[in-house]
């Protein structure tokens, strides 16, 4: 496997991605085992998207709470937070397509940003405006397909960039 290979399976669960390639008694292990070298290896090289750093002080200047809500084991998330130094309110971990309306609903959210067509569920479950960009795996074409504007009384925001 290629580190562009496995970056283009980001987003589901670890454990679900994992078991397409060990068997089942040995998932645990790999989940475990991916995770140590995950601290060690992903979090000091990876840089802050570009503009997200504004974004997320925009969002302070006018008032509002912003939250970090991820797929990512929150430990691992809450690690990114610290190296980044990222003005975020809370930090909300292990949540996937909709389970993540369960955070989004408790901090009252209004908008959630994603890079996956399941983030953009997880907005929609929340009734929240959904703003997809396309830093993660899904291409800006995928965003209307599993995800159709028409389902939700809030509008979507689609952003290629």
């Amino acid at each position: 496997m290629t580190a562009p290979f496995v970056v283009s399976r980001l987003g589901p669960p670890l454990a679900d991605e994992i078991a397409n390639w060990y068997p089942a008694e040995r998932v645990p292990e790999m989940v475990a085992r991916y995770r140590a070298h995950y601290v060690e290896h992903a979090v000091e090289p990876s840089p802050p998207l570009p503009g997200a750093l504004d974004a997320l002080l925009a969002v302070r200047d006018l008032g509002g709470r912003t939250v970090v809500v991820t797929s990512k084991i929150a430990s691992s998330a809450q690690r990114h937070v610290d190296h980044l130094a990222l003005a975020v309110d809370a930090v909300y971990g292990d949540l996937f397509s909709d389970a993540k309306a369960q955070a989004l609903i408790g901090e009252g959210a209004g908008a959630y940003v994603g890079d996956h067509v399941h983030d953009m569920r997880g907005a929609r479950a929340a009734g929240a405006t959904s703003v997809g960009v396309t830093t993660g795996p899904c291409a800006a074409w995928s965003w209307s397909g599993p995800v159709p504007m028409s389902s939700s009384t809030r509008s979507s925001i689609f952003v290629a960039g």
